[in-house]
């Protein structure tokens, strides 16, 4: 597929940016944003505030019309020169290895995407050359990002990132290109901010993480942690997916929205935020098999944004007093370890 662009489709793209369908007019309008409720419908302000608030976009909003247009460049030209052998198969230009993994997680997952695709009532026509292009970002992430490791789950960051900038494009009449070459600079900020490679890469570092929150879990709702327990299970086979995914497969697209909006204002704590959204799911689970928690998806989004707000502030107790008894239902640290802390 050969990358095309006119230049009535730059200017339709700062049209997009400075006109009707936008209501961003600064970085401050950007991360106010973050923090509304109901906006899964405005596609154009929620692309440009994640750009800005993840600083693909410079503050001054003088400069965004311009600078997207040398960011979608940009891609094109990584396109052009990184894919010139193989340009209607991409991922042939990987290592036989990261191609095949890939091919199989964009392949089993495409569905994913269509699913919040359909939820965000995208066209369906829209969703034509999906798998194609999210296998050209992330082709070109591993080619040209020299921090990027690709990791299963990394496709589920693509195909949010695809589709965010996919409303956008469609919303303002805009070519696909546009859409994946944006795709491109969020997934990488989003991935990137997910920890997703470090949180995986020490098997003893998943085992002390999860401890941990089995700890606080148990704090929340002692009762299913301790059936968990006597189970022999942990958070860790069900929050490790909340956490790597950023919550991804739990919602539908505006469930997905409202929380990623709330990730990305929180971005500078980000790790205690997530973990404050994981004790906000936990919170909502009520007395399950872990079969049916890895499946629960009754989820109050708006409360869950709610708890995690309490859940982040120190100065709110909700019963880490008991050591005792946390030690006693979960059964995965020492008392002394815990009144260390």
């Amino acid at each position: 597929m050969q990358v095309l662009r006119s230049k009535l489709d730059d200017q339709r793209l700062n049209e997009a940016v400075y006109g009707a369908n936008n209501s961003i007019k600064s970085r401050l309008d950007a991360e106010k944003f973050l923090l509304q409720d109901d906006t899964f419908w405005k596609f154009t302000d929620r692309f440009i505030s994640w750009m800005v608030c993840l600083n693909i976009l410079p503050s001054d909003s003088f400069k965004w019309g311009n600078h997207l247009l040398q960011l979608i460049s940009k891609y094109e030209s990584y396109v052009n020169s990184e894919l010139f052998e193989n340009p209607d198969a991409p991922l042939l230009a990987l290592p036989g290895k990261a191609e095949a993994q890939i091919h199989t997680d964009l392949t089993r997952t495409v569905k994913f995407f269509s699913d919040l695709a359909n939820s965000s009532q995208l066209p369906s026509d829209k969703q034509n050359y999906t798998l194609f292009r999210a296998s050209r970002i992330l082709t070109i992430m591993t080619l040209t990002e020299p921090s990027f490791q690709y990791i299963q789950g990394c496709e589920r960051y693509v195909y949010i990132c695809y589709l965010i900038s996919l409303l956008f494009t469609t919303q303002n009449q805009l070519p696909d290109i546009f859409a994946e070459a944006t795709a491109y600079y969020l997934a990488v900020k989003m991935i990137e901010m997910s920890g997703i490679a470090k949180l995986l890469s020490s098997s003893k570092f998943l085992e002390e993480h999860f401890k941990l929150l089995d700890a606080k879990f148990a704090q929340i709702n002692s009762e299913l942690m301790e059936h968990l327990t006597f189970a022999n299970q942990s958070s860790i086979n069900f929050a490790l997916r909340w956490q790597i995914l950023f919550f991804a497969e739990e919602h539908d697209y505006s469930g997905i929205v409202s929380i990623w909006d709330r990730i990305i204002s929180h971005r500078q704590s980000v790790n205690q935020y997530i973990e404050a959204l994981c004790l906000a799911h936990f919170n909502q689970l009520p007395d399950l098999q872990l079969k049916q928690v890895q499946h629960y998806r009754n989820w109050n989004v708006k409360q869950i944004l709610e708890d995690a707000e309490k859940f982040i502030n120190p100065e709110v107790n909700y019963g880490w007093g008991t050591a005792f008894m946390v030690c006693l239902t979960v059964g995965v640290l020492s008392l002394m370890r815990i009144m260390n802390h």
